[in-house]
């Protein structure tokens, strides 16, 4: 049986892009703030390289909130106050002089620079294609600066390859192995000196593990022990017994007990609290996952400690174009162990979105890490700690929502395996949250400092054809609500026409304007913008508009051939997409034709859309 399908005089959005710009690996550039003063919006940095005037960058506070520090309390770790820890804003560079920079708005929140404020160079883009892994640079708690992937798109974000912050935040709790020896359940605080020292017969006795890093400052004395800090989650006490979930919006966690039964073993049920769940005060802080905190452990050489927190992911892109890979803030796994306690596993991170169209199903993961799992190695009576699963972050959406999946789920507390006993005292983490109609943090008032500072500069002027419709795209720099936009076109042998009024904003992203309705005709257009009593006009842009012609397509399923009847000249194209959007064929014509035919047998059966820029098909590739 013969199936022909056909549209005709269907008109539809060109399927050229605009050039995209390749990125992969770190694009951001991470700055320690040494110095603010507020009343100037001046920063003063470890290093200005590679800062300019019209930089977009954040500003974020990763530590100085205060806990609870009573050693043998089961609230140790509980958070009393979080300060200025988690606060952030976006903001424009509008100079930088010697080491400082100075911003165009005036600081939205305060911060405490004795508490590893940074600096983080936002990348940005007219378009860009992801064309392998982007991810954020590792948090360094000594350089007080990574673990933030920022990118603003003002066109089409295309992925290629995944974009992830997973694991760069707070470092799980270390990993070490003593030589054995039981501690006196008398003396199990909920913080220790994690430092081992000898005790009894043994040497280098590990009392309480490592805990998992946060928002908190610990010194040494305090980093060891059951007790949760903050966000991050507490290490295993001796002996063997589980490390806690690191945390973020939700709680952490529990790691499993020691369980143990046999003569002569060591025993004791100290297993550590998972990490605190944070306030992020209706989403103006922002935080990385906890660290997990370690397992004790005295026998294993396999465990890898506790798993790092998610890091911090801010995206503002016009379209964002998925392709099916997935944008993450994921914990990392607790590590596993042989006979020992198993650590826990980090929290989840941020993700924060901005996306005026999503041109396909998104995936986004902001989840917990799993909690390590622990083998008893079938020794009977003897049952070991597992690891608690690190909280859910959160995924935070500026306007639209994106079909597809946004998990924030908490990760499992880690299994029990090659064992005689049936008990698990570990817990999951918390799951975390989803958050619609968020604005991200951004002053709107303009510093003294730079009020004068900052002239238009075009970023960039497009104008494209869409049917009778012209788009004008624009964007620029140090723009305010002071400055007044003017689109002005005109035709053949006319004057220049102001046909619209736009005022400008500070937290602007692009600008867009849609001329409608045109006849058959040339046009060319400009901007003229007002900021200061001075005028600046963008460059000219000509649209040539020509009279509708028939676009005709057919697709033959026997003989399995594309044909089209339309006037094709130079540069016009022919794209076939699949389901999941991707371009799997393109012709680009050289010369003037009026039709145009392709056997398509060598593609898969499967659902397939045909572009021409005038007129589009849907059909269906099947065995005939």
């Amino acid at each position: 049986m013969r199936i022909y399908a056909m549209i005709i005089i269907v008109l539809m959005l060109g399927c050229k892009a605009f050039s995209q710009t390749s990125i992969n690996g770190i694009v951001n550039t991470y700055h320690k703030v040494i110095a603010i003063n507020t009343s100037q919006s001046g920063l003063k940095l470890d290093n200005v390289a590679g800062l300019a005037v019209y930089d977009r960058v954040m500003v974020i506070q990763m530590k100085g909130a205060t806990i609870n520090t009573t050693v043998n309390s089961s609230s140790f770790g509980s958070v009393t106050s979080l300060n200025e820890a988690g606060n952030y804003e976006i903001a424009t560079i509008c100079d930088v002089r010697n080491d400082s920079v100075f911003l165009l708005q005036q600081l939205l929140r305060s911060y405490s620079v004795t508490n590893k404020v940074q600096l983080v160079k936002i990348a940005r883009y007219a378009s860009a294609i992801v064309t392998d892994s982007l991810k954020a640079a590792s948090w360094d708690s000594t350089t007080g600066k990574g673990g933030v992937l920022a990118v603003i798109v003002t066109g089409t974000l295309t992925l290629n390859a995944p974009v992830s912050a997973t694991g760069k935040g707070f470092k799980g709790g270390i990993y070490y192995k003593d030589d054995g020896g039981c501690v006196s359940n008398a003396f199990q605080n909920y913080a220790y000196d994690p430092t081992p020292t000898s005790y009894f017969i043994y040497s280098n006795v590990q009392e309480g593990s490592y805990k998992g890093e946060s928002v908190v400052n610990l010194p040494l004395s305090l980093r060891g022990g059951k007790g949760a800090c903050a966000n991050g989650g507490g290490g295993g006490n001796n002996h063997n017994n589980g490390g806690g979930g690191g945390s973020n919006g939700a709680s952490g966690g529990r790691g499993g007990d020691n369980l143990t039964t046999a003569p002569g073993a060591c025993t004791g049920q100290q297993a550590a609290v998972g990490g605190y769940s944070l306030n992020n005060n209706s989403g103006t802080k922002i935080f990385f996952g906890g660290g997990g905190g370690a397992g004790h452990a005295n026998n294993t050489l396999t465990s890898a400690g506790g798993g790092n927190g998610g890091g911090i992911v801010f995206i503002q892109a016009e379209t964002l174009v998925s392709n099916g890979f997935t944008i993450s803030a994921n914990g990392l796994a607790g590590g596993n162990v042989f006979g020992d306690g198993a650590s826990g596993g980090g929290g989840g991170g941020n993700i924060l979105l901005e996306i005026n169209n999503y041109s396909d199903a998104v995936s986004l993961e902001a989840k917990g890490g799993n909690g390590g799992t622990v083998d008893d190695e079938f020794v009977p009576g003897r049952c070991y700690g597992e690891g608690g699963g690190g909280s859910g972050g959160i995924i935070y959406f500026s306007g639209l929502q994106p079909v597809g999946t946004a998990s924030a789920a908490g990760g499992t507390r880690g299994a029990k395996v090659n064992s005689t006993c049936s008990s698990i005292t570990g817990t999951n983490g918390g799951a975390g949250s989803i958050v619609a109609n968020y604005q991200y943090m951004e002053s709107s008032i303009v510093s003294p400092t730079c009020s004068n500072v900052l002239p238009i500069d075009w970023l960039y002027f497009k104008v494209d054809l869409q049917r009778t419709t012209a788009l004008l795209q624009w964007d620029v720099t140090g723009s305010s609500d002071q400055t007044q936009f003017f689109v002005q076109r005109k035709e053949l042998n006319r004057t220049w026409l102001s046909i619209a009024k736009m005022t400008g904003s500070t937290i602007h992203s692009g600008y867009n304007f849609w001329d409608q309705n045109l006849l058959a005709g040339t046009y060319q257009y400009r901007i003229r913008a007002i900021d200061n009593q001075k005028i600046f006009l963008s460059s000219t842009q000509e649209v040539v508009l020509q009279e509708k012609k028939q676009s005709v397509v057919f697709f033959n399923q026997a003989t399995r051939t594309i044909s089209i009847r339309q006037h094709f000249v130079p540069d016009d194209a022919v794209q076939i997409f699949d389901v999941f959007g991707k371009c799997v064929f393109e012709k680009t014509f050289t010369s003037t034709a009026d039709a145009w035919q392709q056997n398509i047998s060598f593609l898969s059966n499967g659902i397939y859309v045909v572009k021409t820029g005038k007129a589009s098909l849907k059909f269906i590739m099947t065995n005939q």
